[in-house]
């Protein structure tokens, strides 16, 4: 195969390449407890959405009841986060009507004082491959 002269690269090539590149910034900037500028979240996520990738990012919108929280998908769709104290473990929702939500995945994962919930639930959250976002109202308590 010859090399491309020209120094452009193929289209899929620059979009894998460029959403590698976004993927690193927001986990470095999440590590970092700072602020992922939306546009990256947009960008990441249009870039997915062209690849027909599987959506991996996921948004922390608020507390409704104690240890669950409202989440939202980068596909736009919604679901939950509720921790079992019984169980010990997260389990991760995603609705599928008004009433109904299935079960995406659940880990055993223990709770420690050294760590706030919100931040063990975004850390058991990244360790399952989603990149994390929390809203304002919550960054606070991270």
């Amino acid at each position: 195969m010859e090399s491309n002269k020209s120094g452009f690269e193929p289209k899929n090539i620059w979009i894998a390449r460029r959403k590698k590149q976004l993927r690193s910034a927001i986990i470095d900037l999440l590590n970092q407890y700072h602020e992922v500028p939306k546009e990256w979240i947009d960008e990441y996520n249009n870039h997915t959405i062209m690849s027909g990738s599987i959506i991996d990012t996921i948004i922390i919108i608020k507390e409704s009841s104690t240890n669950c929280y409202e989440v939202q998908f980068g596909n736009g769709k919604s679901g939950s986060i509720v921790y079992s104290e019984l169980d010990y473990e997260f389990q991760l929702f995603e609705a599928t009507s008004e009433v109904e939500q299935v079960i995406l995945c659940r880990n055993k994962v223990g709770l420690t004082k050294d760590k706030s919930f919100v931040q063990t639930m975004i850390d058991w959250l990244t360790s399952i491959g989603f990149i994390v976002d929390v809203d304002n109202g919550l960054r606070q308590t991270t």
